[in-house]
């Protein structure tokens, strides 16, 4: 229910101006697109599905964002195959990358480097998406766990991260102990990283 309803009409958008404009090769691959993306979310439950289905479903999503903004978006993927297994909650990353290009992808004239990243580092997954956007505030970075929680604020009706929070959430609620939410930004790239510990006894 997070998803920004506005994607959808934009998307309709882009490919009636498409085809307004003879390019009907693109116009038929963001449709198709659009529809892949759609037919995932409609056909998703409580259950958890593989890492590999959350890669395929993001990149359908960053496709079509390149096609509205073309050579605009510098787009890296780094992903560990062997990871391809690890059950994760559905929607767990693309908030974080819909995140990245909504509030980080401001300054439309220049180009926008986003990286999403799937590794094992001491028997852990790592999973990471980086943007060269604005940053987080200070009292969002850092590292959250069981140990250090992400506070609910008052009135969570003006809250602008209910995203990372259901993120963080969702963590300890699959994965407990094992998980952890780390944000973070160094002047110049915004960091998200999910750590999963001992990732493989949550495989497929």
């Amino acid at each position: 229910s997070q998803i920004d309803p506005h994607f959808f009409s934009n998307t309709l958008n882009l490919i009636y101006n498409l085809i307004a404009i003879n390019r009907n090769d693109v116009a038929k691959k963001a449709l198709i697109l659009l529809s892949s993306y759609y037919r995932f979310m409609c056909n998703l439950d409580r259950k958890l599905i593989s890492l590999k289905k959350e890669i395929d479903f993001i990149c359908n999503y960053l496709e079509i964002m390149k096609l509205r903004f073309p050579e605009k978006l510098d787009i890296q993927l780094s992903f560990d195959e062997t990871l391809g297994k690890l059950k994760i909650p559905p929607m767990l990353l693309q908030p974080l990358v819909e995140n990245s290009i909504k509030y980080g992808f401001v300054n439309r004239s220049q180009l926008f480097h986003l990286t999403l990243s799937a590794r094992t580092e001491d028997g852990a997954a790592v999973l990471s998406v980086e943007d060269s956007g604005k940053g987080f505030p200070e009292e969002f970075r850092g590292t959250f766990d069981q140990n250090h929680t992400f506070e609910v604020p008052d009135n969570p009706e003006s809250d602008n991260h209910v995203g990372l929070r259901n993120i963080y959430q969702r963590l300890l609620m699959y994965y407990g102990e094992d998980a952890s939410l780390k944000i973070d930004w160094n002047g110049e790239w915004s960091r998200v990283e999910i750590k999963i510990r001992d990732w493989e006894k949550y495989a497929l």
